[in-house]
């Protein structure tokens, strides 16, 4: 009998008007009234298959500099990538993250050097999921991270 390892992924945003406000209240935020933006949301089930036990490696996890780098060496991503930016710029999670800070996430299309225009940003809190990754960014050397502002502990889950 195979064993089979599933992934529940849930989003849920909520989006909000940026009220400027002068000589009175700082700027603050407000529900949008806009139906197109409100119940953003999405979910998915992956089912990884396997005739053994998957096998989540979670040591990459690192705390990431304001220089780029690759995640680790060439190691093969099978299944999937997740990588989340944990809020606080250190290991022990004992210093904070600014609310300006952000993480950078660059794929190295065709297996060659990152550019520097091609990246998907994550702010503190936040984590993407990668899942089906062509064979020329499919390993950790091949993605690589910045952070904006301090440095990011990033935690990073892959098979």
């Amino acid at each position: 009998m195979a064993t089979n390892t599933m992934l529940k992924v849930v989003t849920d945003s909520a989006i909000f008007h940026r009220v400027e406000l002068s000589n009175d209240l700082p700027q603050t935020d407000v529900d949008t009234s806009d139906v197109d933006a409100q119940n953003l949301s999405g979910e998915g089930e992956f089912e990884i298959s396997a005739t053994t036990a998957a096998t989540h490696v979670t040591t990459e996890s690192k705390v990431q500099t304001t220089t780029a780098a690759a995640i680790g060496a060439a190691t093969t991503i099978t299944k999937y990538i997740f990588i989340k930016h944990s809020g606080f710029q250190d290991a022990l999670k004992t210093t904070a993250s600014a609310a300006s800070d952000t993480l950078k996430v660059y794929l190295h299309v065709s297996g060659g050097a990152k550019d520097d225009n091609q990246y998907v940003t994550i702010a503190k809190g936040e984590a993407i999921f990668l899942h089906g990754l062509g064979s020329l960014c499919n390993a950790l050397n091949l993605i690589s991270l910045e952070a904006v502002g301090n440095s990011a502990y990033v935690e990073i889950t892959y098979i």
